[in-house]
């Protein structure tokens, strides 16, 4: 199911204009599986599989890599399997990328959908089960859990996982997505229900927001720059106001911002 590599790598270069080692490298021992939970929610179809979606296009994702969407059927009755996933959730989006068909086909290849309900043991062993059919043939069977999820289903959420959908042969990493808890407080009793069932090297804390040019400029704008690093001061700033423009409103989301707001989803 994973695209085929490139004829050559000087096509790659003209079609892409960047080169992976992964793209190259045929791996024949390891099987990786990328699976996201809350894959049918707003912040997947959003950031979380465009980005992915990108990795796949600049050929840094091992050939032998599944995609696997997750997600609670009780609350997104619409998504009866893979096709509606890619149809009602992904395409839409994914086709705002510079790709052309052929990479969506070849992207789609890779994806499954599985239906989950976190707190059935019999459900979570229907994942496992899938994860352990993609990879059949293969000595290590590595997976990276990506928890698009609230909060307060982390800690559930690994639990289960790491009951009925932990790889025996290969290595598991788990990713949380922000906000990690509304205070320092929460935030560190979140941090230490994690620690029951996950070694620090294998859970991994991400905000995409870190990542944006202008929250990575801010720091040289204030301390490289010497005209303006003097008048970065309390003497001559009277107020810091920060507007958060977005061409939609908060269509799917507006359950998340009743609990957290937007000072704890932006900030």
């Amino acid at each position: 199911g994973a695209p085929p590599p490139p004829v050559s790598p000087l096509d790659y270069v003209l079609k892409y204009s960047n080169v992976s080692v992964m793209q190259l490298r045929i791996d024949k021992e390891n099987h990786y599986s990328l699976v996201i939970l809350g894959a049918a929610g707003d912040l997947a179809k959003k950031k979380t599989f465009p980005s992915i979606f990108l990795l796949h296009l600049g050929r840094f994702l091992p050939a032998n890599t599944s995609i696997i969407g997750v997600d609670n059927p009780n609350f997104h009755s619409d998504i009866k399997g893979v096709d509606d996933f890619w149809e009602l959730r992904l395409r839409p989006y994914l086709e705002k990328e510079k790709a052309t068909k052929q990479d969506l086909q070849e992207f789609r290849s890779r994806l499954s959908f599985v239906p989950v309900v976190m707190d059935s043991k019999e459900s979570v062993e229907a994942l496992d089960l899938r994860i352990r059919e993609l990879g059949h043939g293969k000595a290590k069977d590595n997976r990276v859990f990506y928890l698009a999820l609230p909060s307060f289903l982390f800690h559930p959420a690994v639990k289960a996982l790491r009951t009925h959908c932990w790889s025996s042969t290969g290595f598991c990493r788990v990713i949380v997505e922000k906000p990690f808890g509304k205070n320092g407080k929460e935030a560190k009793e979140l941090s230490d229900s994690l620690t029951e069932y996950l070694q620090e090297h294998e859970t991994f804390r991400i905000d995409h927001y870190l990542a944006k040019t202008l929250v990575l400029n801010l720091l040289t704008l204030r301390f490289a720059n010497r005209e303006l690093g003097h008048l970065f001061h309390a003497h001559h700033i009277a107020n810091v106001r920060i507007t958060f423009k977005e061409a939609i409103g908060v269509s799917g989301r507006a359950g998340y911002f009743d609990s957290y707001g937007i000072i704890r989803d932006i900030m």
